[in-house]
């Protein structure tokens, strides 16, 4: 944390998680990496969380802020004990709002101090104003993904019917329909010529894919065990 913090900045967090861990046992901690070494953030932050047994034992109430700057890659780990808190969608919240803005123009000091103050608060002070504002941003990242998912299930959905009308009528035509001329088929009175039929012809070759949304990030916590809650942020 040195190379982004100045020793006044250290020792003013240092004292202020101390606090918070002596009077509720929750732990944060901030850990800054000179580089992830080729692995992604999320599974080295969950590695570390464990590494470092983060949270108390039994309880999983630890939450660990990772910035990898040459990767230009930050993440808040939740421990199982705070995951109800600290929800995956707040803690997206917390790295759009506080933590990327600032990173993006260089202040490193100040993104972590408003990430770490962010945090404390949703965690100690669940019915404030600050914690009531930013479960209303969470609300809507939630509703924005589940409106996403429902839109894939509807594209699966017509994609998988196509397939199913491009491919499966032709085939069936092949198996019940009469064959009435060169790769023609008729069946139920349509004539159908099964185009896949010359898919192999010249050796050609076809392909394709569909992307996702995923939905999980990760804290990890309380002796470190976690479930994989939480959020990645890249500037």
């Amino acid at each position: 944390m040195a190379h982004l913090l100045d020793t006044e900045t250290i020792e003013s967090l240092t004292e202020k998680l101390s606090a918070l861990e002596e009077k509720t046992g929750d732990q944060i901690v901030i850990a800054t990496l000179p580089t992830l070494s080729g692995n992604d953030i999320e599974t080295y932050s969950n590695s570390l969380f464990r590494a470092w047994r983060l949270g108390q034992k039994k309880m999983n109430n630890g939450v660990l802020l990772v910035i990898a700057p040459n990767e230009r890659e930050v993440r808040i780990e939740v421990g199982y004990g705070l995951e109800g808190e600290l929800t995956d969608a707040i803690s997206a919240v917390i790295i759009n709002n506080f933590v990327l803005p600032n990173f993006r123009e260089g202040n490193y000091r100040k993104g972590i101090i408003e990430a770490v103050h962010a945090i404390i608060k949703v965690i100690t002070e669940s019915n404030s104003d600050f914690s009531f504002r930013i479960k209303e941003k969470a609300k809507a990242i939630e509703e924005q993904h589940k409106k996403a998912e429902k839109e894939e299930m509807v594209i699966n959905t017509i994609v998988f019917l196509i397939l199913c009308t491009v491919v499966g009528l032709p085939m069936l035509a092949m198996i019940f329909g009469k064959k009435v001329g060169p790769q023609k088929y008729l069946w139920m009175g349509i004539v159908f010529t099964p185009w896949f039929l010359n898919l192999n012809a010249g050796g050609k070759r076809f392909g394709g894919g569909f992307g996702g949304y995923s939905g999980r990030g990760g804290f990890r916590g309380g002796g470190g065990s976690s479930g994989g809650g939480g959020a990645t942020g890249r500037w």
